[in-house]
């Protein structure tokens, strides 16, 4: 599934990852879009969908489910995607991310091992 694909069922652009070696995880997440609110979102490597993930607690918006990535804090996922997004930045690749909506609705990896 490309980046593009989003598009259609409403996802918006709505920031990148970029190498950071000052961070626990190595990865800086800027957000240009809805940061305090509960979105769906996904991570796409060279234009090509990796993950997509939700903010699933009440108490978790955008900015604070990204910055969960980047701090590498809470359950293995954090540090798994972290890592990948880190080993794929270290090779030269684009990282990007999009949100779409609001959902209750938990959703899984797409793909994670490359």
């Amino acid at each position: 599934m490309k980046a593009d694909d989003l598009r259609v069922p409403g996802f918006v652009e709505a920031g990148a990852c970029a190498l950071d070696t000052s961070l626990k995880s190595g990865v800086r997440f800027t957000i240009s879009h809805h940061r305090e609110e509960r979105v769906i979102y996904a991570f796409a490597v060279n234009d090509v969908i990796k993950y997509v993930g939700v903010c699933d607690s009440s108490q978790t918006c955008f900015a604070k489910r990204m910055s969960r990535y980047q701090g590498m804090m809470g359950a293995g996922t954090n540090r798994r995607i972290a890592g990948h997004l880190k080993k794929v930045l270290s090779q030269g690749s684009a990282v990007r991310f999009s949100y779409g909506g609001h959902s209750r609705t938990s959703v899984s990896v797409i793909s994670a091992s490359t």
